[in-house]
C-alpha cells in the first residue's frame, strides 16, 4: 500500500489550507452555521404547521425555497465576504503578516487561494441548506427548474461582493469596510433586483437578465485582476493585466454597436453600462498610477517598434494610460460613426459622452497632481468629479438653470430632450475637451518615447 506521506501535495495552494483552517476557528463562521440551521428548523416547522392553509396556494415551495436560499446568501455574506475582508484587512495592514512580504507565492497564488477558500466554505453551507430546499417538493408545484433559477439568481452577485470585499481587504484600512457597505448596497443590490425583476415579471427578460449576468461576470473578472495587481509590489508592472483587460472587454462592446438600435431601451441602458465601467475605470486606474515606468517595466519592453508602442500604452506609467484611454474613445466613437449609430438615436451615445468626462476629470486631476504631488491622484480625481460633475448640477437647483447647458457635468447628458444624435454639440464638448487636455500627454509621449527600450538597448 503506497505510503500517504509520500503523495506529492505540492499543486494544493498554501493559503487555500491556512483560511480553511482559520475560517473553522473563526467564532462568527460556528456562530452563524449553528443560526443558519437553527432558523431552517423552525421556518420548516412553521410551514408543516401552516401546511393545511398552503395546500390551495402554489405559491408555498418557491416561497420556502426562495427564503432558505437567502437566510444562506446572509450566511455566506457574513462568513466568506465580510469575515474574508477583516482577516485580509488585519494581514495587509501589518507588514509581518502579509503574504506579500513573507512568501514566495506570486499575489494572483494568494487572491486565488483566498478566493477558493471562500468558494469552499460557500460550498459547505450550501450542502447544510440542501436537506431542507428538498422539503419544498412536500408543498408542490416546484420543479428543479425553480429551485435552480431561485438559486441560481445569487450566485454571481454573491461571487462579485466576494471578491468585492477580498478587493477591500488588500487596502488594508478600516474605511475601505465603509466603501464595501456601500458597493454591495448601491451596486450588487440593484443587479440583484433588476435580475430578479426581469425574471418575474409577466412576460420574463431573459435578455436583460443574461446581460446582467454577462456583466457581473466581467465586474467579477476586473476586481479579481484589480486585487492581485493591488498586492503586486510597486516598482512591478502593476497596470498592465488590468489595462489589457479591459482593452479585450472593448471588442464585444464594439461588436454589439451594429444592432445596439434594434434593441429595446432597456436593454440599451443595460449595454451603456459596460463601455462605461470601461472608460470609468481606465480614468481611475490613470490617477493611481505613475509617472515613471520604472526599471523592471523597461526591462520587459519588446525590441519590435509594435511591441513597444503596445507596452508603452498597456504598462504603468500616466501618460500611456491617458492616451490608451483618447484611442480607445477614439475607436469606440468612429465605430458609431461608421455603423450610423449617431444618426439612429442611439442610447449607446450616452456611453460615449459620459466616457468622454471621466478621461477628461482623470487628465484634469492628473495635472493637479504632478503639481501638488503630496495629494494621491485618485483624491484629486474624487475632487474634479464633485467640483464639476456634482456641484454645478446641484447650484443649478437653486438659480433654476437648465442642467441642459451646464457644460462641464456629466449629468447634463441625461437632460437632452429625446434621445441623443449627432447634431446635439452637447455630446461633442466633453470628447473634444478631452482630445484638448490629452495634448500635453501626447506631446509627452513623443518626447520620451525614444528612451522607453531595455536598459540594455539604449542608443
Amino acid at each position: 500500500m503506497k505510503n500517504l506521506s509520500s503523495v506529492n501535495t505540492d499543486w494544493l495552494n498554501p493559503v487555500l489550507v491556512k483560511e480553511v483552517r482559520q475560517f473553522f476557528h473563526n467564532k462568527l463562521f460556528l456562530s452563524l452555521v449553528g443560526g443558519l440551521l437553527g432558523l431552517q428548523l423552525l421556518l420548516l416547522f412553521i410551514f408543516n404547521l401552516t401546511f393545511d392553509d398552503w395546500k390551495n396556494g402554489s405559491d408555498a415551495g418557491k416561497i420556502f425555497i426562495g427564503i432558505d436560499t437567502a437566510l444562506m446568501y446572509v450566511c455566506v455574506f457574513g462568513i466568506c465576504a465580510w469575515g474574508a475582508m477583516q482577516r485580509f484587512c488585519t494581514e495587509r495592514s501589518s507588514k509581518e503578516l502579509d503574504f506579500s512580504n513573507i512568501t514566495l507565492l506570486t499575489p494572483f497564488q494568494i487572491v486565488a487561494g483566498k478566493l477558493a477558500s471562500t468558494l469552499v466554505i460557500w460550498v459547505l453551507v450550501a450542502a447544510l441548506c440542501l436537506p431542507f430546499m428538498t422539503a419544498a417538493y412536500f408543498f408542490r408545484n416546484v420543479t428543479p427548474g425553480d429551485i435552480l433559477s431561485i438559486f441560481g439568481i445569487g450566485i454571481v452577485p454573491m461571487l462579485i461582493v466576494i471578491q468585492a470585499a477580498l478587493f477591500c481587504g488588500a487596502l488594508g484600512k478600516k474605511w475601505a469596510q465603509a466603501i464595501f457597505v456601500y458597493f454591495c448596497f448601491q451596486i450588487v443590490s440593484f443587479l440583484v433586483g433588476v435580475a430578479i425583476a426581469s425574471l418575474f415579471e409577466t412576460k420574463a427578460k431573459w435578455d436583460i437578465f443574461w446581460l446582467l449576468q454577462g456583466g457581473g461576470a466581467v465586474m467579477f473578472l476586473v476586481l479579481f485582476a484589480a486585487t492581485v495587481e493591488l498586492i503586486t509590489p510597486p516598482f512591478a508592472n502593476r497596470m498592465f493585466v488590468l489595462r489589457l483587460l479591459l482593452v479585450i472587454l472593448m471588442i464585444p462592446v464594439l461588436g454589439v454597436i451594429p444592432w445596439a438600435k434594434k434593441f429595446s431601451q432597456d436593454v440599451q441602458m443595460v449595454i451603456c453600462c459596460f463601455p462605461l465601467g470601461i472608460f470609468g475605470i481606465l480614468a481611475l486606474l490613470n490617477c493611481c498610477d505613475r509617472d515613471e515606468p520604472g526599471g523592471r517595466v523597461l526591462a520587459r519592453v519588446p525590441r519590435n517598434i509594435i511591441g513597444r508602442i503596445c507596452h508603452y500604452l498597456l504598462s504603468s506609467n500616466r501618460t500611456g494610460g491617458v492616451i490608451l484611454g483618447l484611442l480607445l474613445l477614439a475607436v469606440f466613437g468612429g465605430t458609431m460613426a461608421v455603423l450610423g449609430c449617431f444618426y439612429s438615436k442611439s442610447l449607446i451615445m450616452l456611453a460615449f459622452g459620459v466616457g468622454a468626462y471621466a478621461l477628461l476629470y482623470s487628465e484634469l486631476a492628473i495635472i493637479l497632481h504632478r503639481a501638488i504631488p503630496q495629494i494621491p491622484g485618485w483624491v484629486l480625481f474624487i475632487i474634479v468629479f464633485i467640483m464639476l460633475g456634482c456641484m454645478p448640477m446641484l447650484l443649478s437647483l437653486e438659480k433654476n438653470t437648465q442642467a441642459y447647458d451646464i457644460f462641464v457635468s456629466p449629468f447634463s447628458l441625461f437632460n437632452v430632450k429625446g434621445k441623443p444624435h449627432i447634431f446635439d454639440y452637447h455630446f461633442w464638448i466633453a470628447p473634444a475637451a478631452a482630445f484638448l487636455a490629452g495634448v500635453p500627454f501626447i506631446a509627452q509621449m513623443i518626447l520620451t518615447f525614444k528612451d522607453y527600450r531595455a536598459p540594455g538597448l539604449q542608443e
